[in-house]
């Protein structure tokens, strides 16, 4: 299954490639099947670790090749033209349904657009009950999805000798469950067609497939687990500062394999890959052996660059790759009475940007916490000092910086440009700033989406922390739009449709 690139709030020149990361060895590690596991809402990182020493003389059947590729943060992301949803539940459409596409979901390829025919994750929810489901993009039309009452699913999960596996984790469309010692499972969803099923157990390469759940009761699902690869990355040097390294694994091409084509891909875009560890390791214990994948190690202050394809004969593997940091781009933001600017977002792009590949207004007043802003963003500190990765590299490029209270300044950088004194102008009566929704809440995670009414609602922000925080509606002046924030610990969501966007929306959660 391919999957599909990054939310087009992103801004266009973060998928610039800033040239190439030096190789610096494979090295081999014993077989670990204890190794760790991740699922959907565990940790995984994995500690220091030092390279055990090389031996390629033997030969063995178990094959693993990896391409690692070191990349500036290029966020896979969604069609360009988001598509339109209608959904039924039987015979019925339901005009009420909310439904959200999930960025990079589907294609992962790192700078091509999901098409026609691709499939793409959906999340629905119908009536305070929520699912997601695989369906395909279509050139022309909406998207119809088609669900069903209450189902139950169940199945067995064996391995490769028929023996049955306990403990697996059997994930479907956002319900779980456990294997039992008989390797047995069974869950309740809702159901219709394109429910995607996620099977994961310590040891064993992960698995998904697709089911059309037509009736009340499925119990015939059977899922047989290989043996895991296991494939340990590190690089060489200390990760640059401005934020978390993640690892992303990628099928290498056309799967030539069952396992690598059960490989569920598209649960990255839910997980946002493995995070590595402060000094740069990370560990991939799920899999499959004989598979051609690429592994993509993200960072906003990487460059850019590949390594060879590695082949090992054991499943257990090391990588040591080199991670060459960006040039740096530093600066101070200053108002026009010399006071410093503070919190100010600053975005480095490449080259001029057309009206599609800027980001929105909104999403330049933003924390730099959320998955979909543009990679590299950072704040001005308490003198409006910044710095950040060129994500130009020494090509001429541009800068944008976003400010409560002022337009977004975009600005040509030269290519030897190192550091930048900026003066941010006041607003004036032709630029007044833009009314402002107002979210006040208690400590927690948040997921906010705003549309305008008759529209699927697109993600603005995922916010984590407490008091209260801003988001500029620039893009929804003169609209009727529906506000949807969710608590992504489950304890509140709240809709607010059809507001007329004339002046500030404040909004106020309470538990």
């Amino acid at each position: 299954m391919r999957q599909a690139p990054s939310h087009r709030l992103l801004v266009a020149a973060a998928l610039l490639l800033a040239g190439l990361a030096a190789y610096e060895g494979i090295t081999l590690a014993a077989a670990r099947p204890e190794s760790a596991f991740a699922f959907p809402g565990d940790a995984a990182v994995v500690g220091d670790f030092a390279p055990a020493a090389a031996d390629l003389r033997a030969a063995d059947a178990a094959v693993v090749a990896v391409t690692i590729a070191i990349t500036p943060r290029a966020r896979l992301r969604l069609p360009a033209e988001v598509p339109p949803c209608r959904v039924f539940v039987g015979d019925a459409e339901v005009t009420d349904a909310t439904t959200s596409w999930v960025a990079g979901s589907a294609t992962w390829s790192l700078g091509e657009a999901p098409q026609s025919g691709d499939q793409q994750l959906l999340a629905v929810e119908v009536a305070g009950r929520k699912t997601l489901r695989l369906v395909t993009l279509r050139d022309a039309g909406p998207v119809i999805v088609r669900l069903g009452g209450d189902a139950s699913v169940g199945g067995t999960i064996v391995d490769s000798d028929g023996h049955a596996v306990r403990g697996a984790r059997v994930w479907l469309g956002g319900e779980t469950a456990v294997t039992d010692d008989e390797g047995r499972f069974s869950a309740h969803v809702m159901a219709g067609a394109g429910l995607p099923v996620v099977v994961r157990a310590p040891g064993f390469a992960s698995a998904a497939l697709v089911l059309d759940v037509t009736g009340g009761l499925v119990d015939s699902v059977r899922f047989v687990l290989r043996k895991a690869a296991e494939v340990r990355v590190r690089l060489l040097g200390p990760l640059p500062a401005g934020g978390d390294a993640r690892v992303f694994v990628l099928p290498g091409s056309d799967p030539s394999t069952s396992d690598e084509a059960q490989y569920p891909y598209f649960m990255q875009a839910l997980e946002g890959g493995v995070p590595m560890s402060a000094r740069g390791a990370a560990l991939l214990s799920d899999l499959p052996v004989d598979a051609r994948v690429r592994v993509a190690v993200e960072h906003a202050g990487l460059a850019s660059g590949t390594a060879p394809t590695a082949i090992t004969r054991t499943r257990a593997l090391d990588l040591t790759v080199a991670a060459a940091a960006t040039p740096k781009l530093s600066g101070r933001i200053r108002m026009e009475d010399g006071s410093p600017c503070v919190g100010a977002l600053v975005v480095s792009a490449g080259g001029a940007l057309d009206a599609g590949a800027r980001p929105p207004a909104a999403s330049l007043a933003l924390p730099p916490l959320a998955y979909w802003l543009p990679s590299g963003a950072v704040h001005t500190g308490a003198d409006g000092s910044f710095a950040l990765a060129r994500r130009h590299g020494t090509e001429p490029g541009v800068l944008l910086v976003g400010a409560e209270g002022h337009v977004v300044l975009e600005m040509a950088v030269r290519a030897d440009a190192r550091d930048l004194e900026i003066e941010l102008p006041l607003p004036r009566a032709a630029q007044a700033t833009a009314p402002r929704l107002e979210l006040q809440a208690p400590e927690g995670r948040y997921d906010v989406r705003i549309a305008e009414v008759g529209r699927a609602p697109r993600p603005v922000v995922r916010w984590q922390g407490g008091a209260s925080f801003f988001i500029p509606m620039r893009e929804w002046v003169l609209a009727d739009v529906s506000i949807q924030i969710e608590d992504r610990d489950g304890v509140r969501a709240i809709q607010r449709p059809g507001v007329a966007v004339l002046a500030d929306v404040p909004l106020v959660l309470s538990r």
